[in-house]
């Protein structure tokens, strides 16, 4: 009969013990930065690769006291499948029974591969109090769609112009500020006035050429399906040139101090410069031979052209 008693005592000091320290894991936040803070995700999507932070807000359901620095192992899973075990939190705050702290469980993590819907669970492993794993209120879970982000460039209006006029674009992920993207048209950067995550404004570079339009943002970029087409001040199509950038520069040196400068040969020969749209803009006869030469630049506006020089090309920017 003692026996028993005995027995039924340590039955009771253990269940007490386990009903003294319980914890309750009651909801699963994640933050990402993929707007340069850290913040909230509010439509239950994850992207791939982007930088998390995870945390939990943990509820002492018992009657003990968890001390700061009391250290919880946490687990995390995502589809059922476990992606995490080595996440050791520790209490910074007194959890005195029915108190709550939220746990920054880890900063960094990514998914790197995309995943669809699923459930993200974080589930208590263990504990400086032996507690966790075995109870359902140990465990949270919410449901987010994991993903790849692609920025989408769905449509801009107008579909041509020339320098300095506005094109609104249309799509979506892009950036939340002007800051935070940027936009080319035919390759080169227009100036941004507004944007949204889903909407741009920016302006035609001078240096502007007939092409795709593309926002970068946050290391990703998106493209148009269809080129813009951008006009001269007379209506003319601007082209892209199909002379590469580093064709036959042998005689060329380069755009200096407004100066486009070439060693000339011991051949006389003129040059020529011409606009995108094939027109000659300047011709210098009558180069002297065997010289280093230079010519003055300042009367051309400001765009993209080409120089010949005999049977030689050279592509610059004024």
């Amino acid at each position: 009969m003692k026996r028993k008693a005995l027995l039924l005592l340590s039955i009771v000091f253990i269940c007490a013990g386990a009903i003294a320290q319980d914890l309750a894991v009651d909801s699963l936040h994640v933050q990402t930065k993929y707007s340069g803070s850290w913040e909230y995700i509010e439509n239950d999507t994850i992207q791939t690769n982007d930088s998390l932070i995870v945390e939990i807000k943990l509820t002492n359901i018992g009657s003990g006291l968890f001390n700061p620095g009391d250290s919880i192992k946490f687990g995390m899973s995502a589809g059922g499948v476990a992606i995490g075990s080595d996440f050791n939190v520790a209490v910074t705050k007194n959890l005195v029974p029915s108190r709550s702290e939220i746990l920054e469980i880890k900063n960094g993590f990514t998914f790197p591969a995309e995943l669809g819907a699923v459930d993200v669970c974080v589930y208590v492993l263990d504990s400086k109090h032996g507690i966790g794993g075995n109870r359902s209120d140990d465990t949270v879970c919410a449901n987010y769609n994991i993903w790849d982000r692609a920025i989408t460039v769905l449509s801009y209006s107008p579909t041509e112009g020339k320098a300095g006029d506005d094109v609104t674009i249309k799509g979506s992920y892009f950036g939340k500020t002007s800051a935070d993207n940027v936009v080319k048209i035919g390759g080169q950067t227009a100036d941004i006035k507004s944007a949204t995550e889903n909407q741009i404004v920016a302006t035609i570079s001078v240096l502007a050429v007939t092409g795709k339009v593309t926002v970068e943002a946050a290391g990703l970029i998106g493209s148009s399906s269809d080129d813009f087409t951008v006009l001269d001040e007379n209506g003319n199509v601007i082209y892209p040139t199909s002379i590469a950038e580093t064709a036959k520069l042998t005689s060329f040196t380069g755009v200096i101090d407004g100066q486009l400068v070439l060693s000339t040969s011991s051949v006389s020969q003129n040059v020529r410069i011409i606009d995108l749209t094939g027109k000659t803009v300047k011709e210098i006869n009558d180069i002297p031979t065997n010289s280093d030469y230079s010519i003055n630049l300042n009367e051309l506006q400001d765009g993209i052209y080409i120089a010949t020089y005999g049977d030689e090309f050279f592509k610059f920017i004024k």
